[in-house]
């Protein structure tokens, strides 16, 4: 789901529903098992998650203003929504995650992608493992 400009009038958009860019991009994503349990209560099929109506879906331009809300409240400051998926490669990254794992749920289609946009943070994580074997010795 995307908010694309209309070809015919640069000025208006419209919500398009298609297929991913990328046969990468079709991927299963686990969740932790604490998390699906609770996903499970709100199942419905052909629903949209959010509001669990099949003809019935929040406006990505809904859920930016939701977010940005949010931050305000918590008193943190404003980035975007898809600042939320780097935070989440950033730490599966300190965590210890294989990159090879990282790019597949991200569902870069190229290694070299993945590492090129979080192949930074590999340097803390570099030192941290020399330290983990040293303690190991």
């Amino acid at each position: 789901m995307q908010r694309l400009p209309i070809p015919e009038n640069g000025k208006k958009t419209s919500i398009r529903i298609d297929k991913p860019k990328s046969t990468c991009s079709v991927r299963t994503i686990p969740i932790c098992r604490d998390f699906a349990k609770i996903l499970r209560k709100y199942k419905t099929t052909n629903a949209y998650f959010l509001t669990g109506q099949p003809d019935c879906f929040i406006e990505p331009r809904t859920m930016e203003n939701r977010f940005a809300k949010l931050l305000v409240h918590c008193g943190l400051p404003y980035v975007k929504f898809h600042t939320t998926r780097h935070t989440f490669a950033t730490r599966c990254i300190e965590a210890g995650i294989n990159p090879k794992t990282l790019q597949d749920l991200l569902g870069h289609s190229n290694f070299n992608l993945t590492m090129s946009l979080y192949g930074h943070c590999l340097a803390d994580t570099k030192q941290a493992a020399m330290d983990t074997m040293i303690l190991a010795i």
